[in-house]
Formats: C-alpha cells, sequence, structure tokens
C-alpha cells in the first residue's frame, strides 16, 4: 500500500511539471498524501507511548501554536512597522530550542521522539485546519476571492428585503400580496421573493408597466408608466481576473489574506436597482 502510494503521488507530481499552469492539480495531492500519512502514524503509534513521547508531543504542538501566533502578529505589524523583527526573532528562538532539546532526547529515545513529533505535528493541524475551516463555511463560502469561488452573492442583497417588506407593509399591508416585477431572472432573487406570491420575472421589462416594485440592471433602458424612487445594490460578485495587485511585497499580502483575510484584490460586481412607485413612498 505504501508502494502504491509513492507511485500515486509521483504521477501526481508528474501531471503538475507537465501542466504547470493548472495549479488546481496540487490538490490532487491531499488524498494520496492523507494516505501516506496515516500509514506511517499508525506504523509509530501502533505502540503505546510513554511519558516521554507525551512530553514531546505537548512541547511539539506548544512550539508551533507560538509560531503561529508570532507569525500572525508579525504579519499584522508588517504594515506599520516592517523593521520590527522581534515576533520573527521569537520564531527562530523557539525552533532553536526544540530542535536542541529533541536532540538530546533523540540519544537516549527515538522511538519517543519520532512518536511525540508525530504527534504534536498532527494536533496542530487538527487545530489550524478545524480553524481555516470553520472560517471557509461560515464566512468565505460566497467570497470569490477564495480559490475555489467563482460566483457570490453580494452582502447587499440582505438589505434588499426588508426594503420591499417595508413598502408590502405600505403598499398592500402583506408582501404576499405585493406587485413585483423583476427583469433580472436570477436564483438568487428567485430564492429572496420565495414569500411574494405576485412576484413576476422575464428578461425584458414591458413598456409603461405599473407594478409596486421593479428590480432591473443598472443601465437598463425603461419606459415606465408612472413616477419611481430607485436605489442601488450590489447584487452578484464574480471572480478577480488576477490576485496579483502589483504590490511590493505579495509574499506578506498572501500570509495577510490567509491569517486575517485582508487583500487588496478588486472583486468586479454587478448592480441591480431597486425602484419603488412614487406614490407608495407618500403614503
Amino acid at each position: 500500500t505504501a508502494l502504491f502510494g509513492i507511485f500515486w503521488i509521483a504521477a501526481i507530481l508528474g501531471l503538475i511539471l507537465v501542466q504547470r499552469g493548472a495549479m488546481n492539480n496540487a490538490v490532487l495531492l491531499t488524498l494520496p498524501g492523507f494516505l501516506m500519512i496515516g500509514l506511517f502514524a499508525n506504523e509509530l503509534l501502533a505502540e503505546k507511548m510513554n511519558h516521554t513521547g507525551w512530553l514531546v508531543g505537548s512541547g511539539t504542538f506548544l512550539v508551533l501554536i507560538l509560531a503561529l501566533v508570532n507569525l500572525a502578529r508579525y504579519v499584522r505589524r508588517f504594515p506599520f512597522e516592517p523593521e520590527k523583527l522581534e515576533n520573527v526573532w521569537i520564531i527562530l528562538f523557539a525552533f532553536a530550542f526544540g530542535f536542541t532539546l529533541l536532540y538530546f532526547v533523540l540519544s537516549w529515545d527515538v522511538k519517543s521522539v519520532y512518536q511525540g513529533t508525530l504527534l504534536g505535528l498532527l494536533a496542530f493541524f487538527v487545530f489550524f485546519n478545524w480553524g481555516t475551516g470553520w472560517w471557509l463555511a461560515h464566512h468565505s463560502a460566497n467570497d470569490p476571492r477564495e480559490r475555489w469561488v467563482t460566483e457570490g452573492t453580494n452582502s447587499d442583497v440582505l438589505f434588499l428585503l426588508p426594503v420591499i417588506e417595508e413598502v408590502a407593509e405600505q403598499a398592500a399591508n402583506s408582501i404576499e400580496n405585493l406587485d413585483v416585477f423583476s427583469s433580472v431572472d436570477s436564483p438568487v432573487l428567485h430564492w429572496y421573493l420565495r414569500d411574494v406570491d405576485g412576484v413576476q420575472f422575464s428578461k425584458a421589462l414591458p413598456v409603461g408597466t405599473p407594478h409596486d416594485v421593479i428590480i432591473t440592471p443598472v443601465g437598463a433602458d425603461l419606459a415606465l408608466g408612472s413616477d419611481y424612487m430607485g436605489g442601488d445594490y450590489g447584487f452578484i460578485s464574480t471572480e478577480p481576473e488576477s490576485l496579483n495587485t502589483g504590490s511590493q511585497t505579495p509574499l506578506m499580502d498572501m500570509l495577510r489574506w490567509w491569517f486575517f483575510q485582508e487583500s487588496n484584490a478588486i472583486t468586479p460586481e454587478s448592480r441591480i436597482i431597486l425602484w419603488l412607485r412614487a406614490d407608495i413612498m407618500e403614503k
């Protein structure tokens, strides 16, 4: 099984070299990589760990957490105080101290060092990946700046429905009876307007239409039958053409995105206009 995993990884590395522009192929390494890690962990942890192994594992985990926290602090301070290297020195000292201790422990208990180091690494990556997974699931699943998101709903859409509900109370006493017409036929609007029984969707807006509420794309040619008041909202955000912002410190920009999800990349967006009939607004 281990030999099969090695050939599997070698084949994927060959594919990455052949298709250098398709970096998404690197994701293919995760399955055989985790398989090899599992086999290695099973081999090392088959025997029960002693107290030395647990101490080495705890120390490895604490050193990695210390390095992670100080790297994040350095990335946060870098735009304002790039010359301040205290956090970098702490990281270097922590690793130097940790490797020195491992060297001495290795001289009398090799098995415990291997077991403890592996356990510390696994604990660290479980902690780090749990936090990253939580962020991706709760905050970044709709962010087109993420590699696997090509299109996302703009947060402005969340403010669209309260306005429509307020108009419904004035015009029809209920959102179910509101007369809404949208020339933006999108699954996003279908979902948010699912409680409006009188909503109509079409690619074209009829001439002289008298609907209570009209939704159109920005820049659409209108021939309305009444006076309307409009406000624009962000609708769909799309993937930036490039995440390269021309910065002089691309590595720090990448780390700032990993740690704090802050990026100078411009996200293109399409916008819509919510038109409200003027006589309703005067009530």
